[in-house]
């Protein structure tokens, strides 16, 4: 092979790895932006996010185990949530999924957090973590939704312990 064949094939292996590189660098300079809007709504409140995950470039979650509460944040296409959950003021967290009927098949529509809040007179506050509507095929929103169930009722039972404790 002469070199000016190496040449011109290395040029096309590298014109062809172009496009995955900037969309690779492209998605995490959207994911820290995204981040620290996530962190400045934390600071608002005068809190400090001890964990948090952030999913599909537009939803966080965090909580500030200090003093429990719990952030999300979820950015899509003009449309903004955010949502400050004071835990002291939830009963139990449970993850509701919605399944809709396509063809003979059941398919995921929705996959929600729902925190019940202790006074009963409001209804139940929910945050998405998955919507068919915006995204056609599940990532990891159910292990996440799990580990975010988990995390939210241990923080609970031990706010619990502390105030029985007391």
């Amino acid at each position: 092979m002469d070199l000016t064949t190496t040449f011109i094939g290395l040029g096309l292996v590298v014109l062809s790895a172009l496009p995955f590189i900037y969309f690779y660098y492209a998605g995490q300079a959207k994911t820290k932006a995204f981040i620290a809007d996530f962190m400045a709504l934390a600071r608002q409140q005068s809190a400090t996010i001890s964990q948090y995950e952030v999913w599909g470039y537009y939803t966080a979650l965090g909580i500030d185990a200090r003093t429990n509460q719990l952030f999300y944040y979820r950015k899509r296409e003009g449309r903004e949530k955010k949502s400050l959950i004071n835990l002291s003021e939830v009963e139990k967290c449970r993850v509701v999924i919605s399944k809709k009927a396509l063809n003979e098949d059941q398919v995921i529509d929705r996959i929600e957090l729902a925190l019940s809040l202790r006074n009963g007179r409001q209804a139940d506050e929910t945050l998405l973590f998955y919507s068919r509507e915006d995204s056609m095929s599940l990532s990891d929103e159910l292990m996440l939704v799990e580990k975010w169930k988990v995390l939210i009722s241990a923080q609970l039972d031990s706010r619990r312990k502390l105030a029985a404790a007391s």
